[in-house]
């Protein structure tokens, strides 16, 4: 019987998150996808990227804002990435963000079940997103973290269950447009 030699990787980004936290440090945030993953992925076999946003809503961005946001999911989506949509609901005044951290925790098992990867590369800083890893780490995957340390946000309990944490650069954020 021959012997597996690649190692296949699997990259889960929270977009909207994300794009947070590139913004506090300043980065640039319409950021190419693939070369991001690619960057991430290194020299093993990148089998799945997967980035996660509400869909754009009118109300919430405004005219010029949801333009854009249109225009850069469908440059993202037109690089072979797998976009799930959630959605942004008003509450008490307040926009939130629904379902997105339900997408990325279910791919991520589900994924991880088929033993689609063996690597899984997460991007954000969402503290929802534990039990996913935990499940993950369970059936025998590995499971990285991407940690903006300018960033104004506390990985807590990520970073201690993440099988390994990596610290985001600069350079892995190249513009799309």
């Amino acid at each position: 019987m021959k012997k597996r030699v690649a190692v296949f990787v699997a990259v889960f980004i929270d977009g909207l998150n994300t794009r947070c936290r590139l913004e506090q440090c300043g980065w640039e945030e319409d950021f190419d996808v693939l070369h991001l993953s690619q960057r991430l992925g290194g020299n093993r076999e990148l089998v799945g990227v997967h980035y996660y946003v509400p869909n754009p809503n009118k109300d919430h961005l405004g005219e010029d804002r949801y333009s854009r946001e249109r225009r850069y999911l469908a440059k993202v989506e037109r690089q072979g990435v797998k976009v799930s949509r959630g959605y942004m609901k008003q509450h008490d005044g307040r926009w939130e963000e629904k379902m997105v951290d339900v997408l990325i925790a279910s791919d991520m098992v589900y994924f991880a079940s088929l033993g689609a990867y063996d690597d899984a590369i997460l991007v954000t800083a969402d503290g929802d997103l534990v039990p996913a890893i935990n499940r993950v780490k369970d059936l025998s995957r590995k499971v990285e973290l991407l940690e903006f340390r300018g960033a104004n946000v506390n990985y807590g309990n990520l970073h201690k269950e993440s099988s390994l944490t990596r610290r985001a650069r600069r350079s892995y954020f190249q513009p799309i447009f």
